[in-house]
């Protein structure tokens, strides 16, 4: 979570999952995000088998947050996925915003 000058008001692990999936709620990111009075956030998650290439639940999900967040005014600036030693920005990719 990052304020308006993106300086960094909270980070945290969120959510843990298997190595194939992670149950999120984005009730819970939401709570956070307004409790810290946050304007912007960055999401990441790791995928342990190695590969950063984005599944189709890691896309959707990500939009799904995207919308929730931005019903409470609050930008989802990217989602970054990580994996031995790479990593992919989903902004970057350009389906943040799809």
């Amino acid at each position: 979570c990052l304020d308006n000058k993106m300086k960094i008001l909270y980070s945290g692990i969120l959510f843990e999952g298997t190595a194939n999936t992670v149950p999120i709620a984005i009730r819970k990111i939401t709570e956070i995000v307004i409790r810290v009075n946050a304007a912007h956030v960055i999401l990441s998650h790791n995928h342990p088998q190695g590969l950063c290439v984005p599944s189709a639940e890691d896309i959707s999900s990500t939009r799904l947050i995207y919308r929730g967040l931005q019903q409470v005014g609050v930008n989802l600036r990217d989602h970054i996925i990580v994996a031995k030693g790479d990593y992919i920005s989903l902004s970057q990719a350009g389906v943040l915003y799809e």
